[in-house]
């Protein structure tokens, strides 16, 4: 007798899990001679397994049976649930920024997200990105929730990133007079604000009046917004002209009668010169006063600029009486090469003083516009008659009212004071320009020499010798010392051996 096992069941795996709308193959199970049922008892069974449906979400149970030489055994279940598909994350769009702003990482409502850049395929990312705002237009951003590993579709997320406006069209500059009536400024651009700095500050949507109550410039500043996102600031120049003062001037002159005046000056722009105080028409060439007659005149002068003609300055010109030729003229020390002219001074007037030889044409000026009573000659040729003459006049100016006076250099003084054992000499004038006078002694009797030295002892030249007996003598010195050059020298007097040395200067020819 052969007792066969009762059928068992066949060998499934279940759950088998679907997401919605998934594509689905037959079922599975390990036995023979297979039976496919949609219930748990009765029913007729397929031999064909079950291809499952995933249109919808849910759970649904499929059963399957083996047959052996026993008959059928007992159904096992499969259990095929299929996940709904989950729908599209809650998110909030469009996100706007403006340009170059901080942005924030994007968000969305749901569970297991995944963020992409497009709207289907790619590899999502699980963390949220943050949108860039360097530069301005819109980009979409996508995010999907899954539920048990079925992912739903994709939300939409727009970005809008508004670029920076431009600053508004403005005229860059305005100019005002003082205390003229402004109008209020004005801008081309949208959403205006106004400021009274560069930067920083709280902008107002009404255009300013500039106050013209003060010289000077004054900036203003706008900006343009657009959809709430602000713009460089325009920069609007607001310049106030004053009204010009009196040009600067200055308000005496003084001449002396019939010298030459100048032309009258002023400091300022488009200057307009009148005669009177009020009244007239002005002239651009500033006058030349005339000195012809003694006493004041008056001259008047303006200034202009865009906001018109200012107040007339004042210039007084007053011309002085020409005054008396001088007096008291006196010479005193005179001597061979030099005099001091002396005469009487007035106060308040200046004096020019000039001399020349008698014989000569052309003067020679010692002092000019000087207001002391005194002058000194010196490098005066011995014996020479000179002239001299001294004007006067009330302005440092020269004048021609001469008065003129005369004298006479000494010849010379023979006199000798520079001995030494017996020798004596002399040198007339000292300093020497071309001609001089030797007196010298000698205390016996031989030959006598006069000998040039230069300063270090040398000697350049004998300018005398002969035999003389003791006494005093004279030798004139006339062109031997021309072309010497200017400096220190000596003079060495000689007899028998012995002698005596004098220095003397020898000055420009």
């Amino acid at each position: 007798v052969v007792v066969t096992a009762a059928t068992a069941a066949p060998g499934v795996t279940s759950p088998v899990a679907y997401c919605q709308n998934a594509a689905a193959v037959p079922l599975t199970a390990a036995g023979t001679n297979l039976l496919w049922y949609t219930t748990a008892t009765s029913g007729t069974g397929s031999a064909t397994a079950p291809t499952p449906s995933t249109a919808a979400g849910g759970s649904t149970n499929y059963y399957v049976s083996q047959t052996t030489a026993c008959g059928e055994g007992p159904r096992a279940v499969i259990a095929v649930n299929v996940t709904a598909t989950p729908a599209a994350p809650g998110v909030t769009s469009p996100v706007a920024y403006c340009q170059n702003a901080t942005a924030t990482p994007l968000t969305a409502t749901g569970i297991n997200l995944l963020w992409y850049t497009t709207a289907t395929g790619g590899t999502g990312s699980p963390t949220a990105p943050t949108p860039s705002t360097a530069a301005g237009g819109s980009t979409n951003y996508y995010v999907s929730q899954s539920t048990n590993g079925c992912e739903g579709p994709r939300g939409v997320i727009a970005v809008n990133v508004t670029a920076t406006p431009a600053a508004p069209g403005v005229i860059a500059a305005a100019g005002y007079c003082q205390n003229a009536a402004a109008s209020q400024l004005t801008a081309t651009g949208t959403a205006l604000l106004w400021y009274t700095a560069a930067t920083g500050g709280t902008g107002s949507s009404t255009a300013p009046t500039p106050s013209t109550a003060t010289a000077g410039t004054v900036n203003y500043y706008v900006s343009q917004s657009a959809n709430g996102c602000e713009g460089p600031r325009a920069t609007i120049t607001v310049t106030i002209t004053a009204i010009p003062a009196a040009p600067a001037v200055t308000a005496i002159f003084t001449y002396c009668q019939y010298t030459t005046a100048t032309q009258l000056t002023a400091t300022g722009t488009n200057l307009l010169w009148y005669t009177a105080p009020t009244g007239g028409t002005g002239s651009s060439t500033a006058a030349t006063p005339s000195t012809a007659t003694a006493g004041t005149i008056t001259y008047y002068v303006t200034q202009s600029n865009s906001c018109g003609e200012s107040p007339r300055a004042v210039i007084n010109v007053v011309t002085t009486p020409t005054p008396a030729a001088p007096a008291g003229l006196t010479v005193s020390g005179i001597t061979i090469n030099s005099a001091v002219l002396n005469w009487t001074v007035v106060s308040g007037l200046y004096y020019s003083v000039e001399y020349k030889e008698a014989t000569a044409s052309i003067w020679t000026t010692v002092a000019s516009n000087i207001t002391t009573g005194t002058a000194a000659l010196s490098n005066l040729n011995r014996g020479v008659t000179y002239n001299w003459r001294v004007s006067a006049n009330c302005a440092a100016v020269s004048n021609t009212n001469y008065t003129t006076g005369q004298f006479t250099t000494i010849n010379r003084n023979s006199t000798i004071t520079n001995l030494k054992n017996g020798f004596g000499i002399k040198i007339s004038p000292n300093p020497v320009r071309v001609s001089a006078i030797v007196d010298y002694i000698v205390p016996g009797n031989g030959t006598v020499s006069l000998a040039l030295l230069n300063r270090t002892g040398q000697q350049l030249a004998v300018l005398y010798s002969a035999n003389q007996a003791a006494g005093q003598y004279q030798f004139n010195i006339t062109n031997q010392l021309y072309l010497l050059p200017a400096g220190t020298y000596f003079i060495r007097l000689q007899q028998n051996g012995k002698g005596i040395t004098a220095r003397f200067i020898k000055g420009i020819n």
